[in-house]
């Protein structure tokens, strides 16, 4: 059966998709201690042990998602190395490894980025780890945190620098990053987050580039925005880069590297 004209066209193709051993990712609360999983079952008489989770995992090819500080943990003490379950990671910046003042979550300060890198790095260089996703909601912590961030340290060089850049290319020079989460002018947040969607995309073209000559077998999977809203990027930007969780078409046939 053949189709005139039809609706997505880029997603068709008679090439076959890869194939691999796992076929999706699934936070680990349950585990261990993690969240209430462990309280229930003793309340309710369920067996709850790490070892038949991790080989649930296994059998039914989802893989582990975790931040980076978590990988050993699942491997040793969840059992997930000996059962051989996959595992996807994120990368966390740890406030203590920081100069930024600030929060860990604003990767387009260079302090953080710079970390945010070294995580990406540890991660495709880990045994185990099938893939890596950029994290969820990053565009939204950014966007509010940096905000908070220009509040609570005005004077700070890194800040004080975005500042500038946003104004300068995007602003009409004279809007930079909201003084609050209150700006009513419309055209100071168009230009805030224009000046983001550039940062962040840059930042995962780099990262996409960077996990892949580490390990190209890895897949690498953006940012989870909220709700699945993909508003705040512009993803077509970050075609031939990387899958979206919430947007198909970056992870067909015509869109993937291999």
């Amino acid at each position: 059966m053949s189709i005139k004209n039809p609706l997505f066209k880029e997603l068709l193709s008679d090439e076959y998709p890869p194939q691999r051993d796992w076929c999706g990712i699934q936070w680990v609360f349950g585990a261990g201690n993690v969240g209430n999983m462990q309280c229930f079952a003793m309340q309710n008489g369920f067996e709850l042990a790490n070892k038949d989770f991790c080989k649930e995992y296994a059998s039914t090819g989802m893989a582990a998602y975790v931040n980076v500080t978590m990988i050993d943990w699942v491997k040793k003490s969840l059992h997930g190395e000996e059962n051989n379950m996959p595992i996807a990671a994120m990368p966390r910046v740890l406030e203590k490894n920081m100069k930024y003042p600030g929060s860990h979550s604003v990767i387009v300060i260079p302090d953080v980025r710079r970390l945010w890198l070294e995580d990406v790095k540890r991660i495709a260089s880990s045994k185990g780890v099938v893939a890596i996703t950029f994290a969820d909601e990053v565009s939204e912590c950014v966007e509010a945190n940096l905000v908070f961030d220009f509040k609570k340290f005005p004077d700070n060089p890194e800040i004080l620098a975005l500042d500038a850049k946003i104004k300068e290319k995007y602003g009409q020079g004279k809007y930079g990053i909201p003084k609050d989460e209150n700006e009513r002018n419309p055209f100071a947040w168009i230009a805030y987050r224009r000046a983001l969607n550039d940062e962040l995309v840059s930042l995962y073209h780099e990262a996409f580039t960077l996990a892949k000559s580490i390990n190209p077998d890895i897949v690498v999977i953006s940012d989870d925005p909220v709700g699945a809203s993909e508003q705040p990027l512009r993803l077509c930007r970050l075609e031939r880069s990387c899958g979206h969780r919430h947007a198909p078409a970056l992870s067909t046939p015509q869109s993937e590297h291999r």
